[in-house]
């Protein structure tokens, strides 16, 4: 009982690790068909969705890409009148192109892209820009764990 008086252990970084923790099984389930309860599950991908609107709602990846936003995305942002969606669009246009240079950031990158490959609801501009086609080309694949366009076809990871 004594740590959780402590300032490493306040009550915001208790948070932030169990959010951390979930989110880490979200993106297992996905693998080793981890069952979070539906309620949780719900939340979890509200979190994510709502993370790719604004990237400070994620605080882990907001903290390790500050400078990266600052250096890669200032123009992009105010070329598209500043939407916080712009930014982690940028960031994982940037990833995508192997520029980003910070390997904190680079990590924070590279588990947004892995929990949005769970659900592709979890992406919206994926899910805008592929739906159509998802609709058209696998109408019976139920979207989650990993499943897509990529299972009918038998190439999923």
């Amino acid at each position: 009982m004594k740590k959780i008086n402590m300032p490493q252990y306040a009550q915001k970084v208790l948070e932030g690790a169990v959010v951390g923790c979930l989110r880490q099984k979200y993106r297992e389930s996905a693998h080793n068909r981890i069952e979070l309860g539906a309620q949780c599950k719900q939340e979890i991908t509200k979190a994510i969705v709502e993370a790719e609107f604004d990237p400070q709602l994620d605080l882990p990846l907001y903290h390790a890409c500050q400078e990266t936003i600052r250096r890669h995305c200032s123009s992009t942002i105010i070329q598209k009148s500043g939407g916080f969606d712009t930014v982690l669009e940028c960031l994982k246009a940037d990833f995508y192109k192997g520029a980003i240079s910070d390997k904190d950031c680079s990590k924070e990158l590279a588990r947004r892209v892995e929990e949005t490959m769970v659900d592709i609801h979890l992406d919206p501009s994926l899910h805008e820009a592929c739906s159509i086609d998802v609709q058209r080309l696998c109408p019976d694949v139920v979207p989650g764990h990993s499943r897509g366009c990529a299972d009918e076809s038998g190439n999923a990871d």
